[in-house]
C-alpha cells in the first residue's frame, strides 16, 4: 500500500500573489501544474503601473508555472520553483 510521506502530508495550499511587468501586453495569464497548464484558466489583471497580478491558492510542492503573455510563454523572473517539465498541451 502506497501512503504519502509525512513530509507531503503536512504541505497545505497557500495563497501566492504572482506579478509580471508587461505594460504593453494585451493579455497575461498564469499557467502551471495547479491549472493543468491552461493559459486561459488564470488571467492576470493589469495595474496602472503596467504590472500584471493574480493571487492563487496553490500547493507549494507543485508550484511550477509560467506566464503566458499575448500567446508567448515566459519564465517568471520571481518563480517559486524552476519548471523543467513543460507539460502543457
Amino acid at each position: 500500500m502506497n501512503t504519502p510521506s509525512s513530509d507531503t502530508q503536512n504541505i497545505k495550499p497557500k495563497m501566492f500573489t504572482f506579478t509580471f511587468a508587461a505594460p504593453a501586453a494585451r493579455q497575461v495569464s498564469l499557467a502551471g501544474y495547479f491549472n493543468n497548464w491552461n493559459p486561459r484558466a488564470t488571467p492576470m489583471c493589469r495595474g496602472v503601473d503596467g504590472v500584471w497580478r493574480v493571487s492563487v491558492l496553490i500547493d507549494p510542492a507543485h508550484g511550477e508555472h509560467q506566464i503566458y503573455v499575448d500567446g508567448v510563454w515566459h519564465d517568471d523572473p520571481a518563480e517559486l520553483q524552476k519548471t523543467t517539465d513543460k507539460a502543457r498541451n
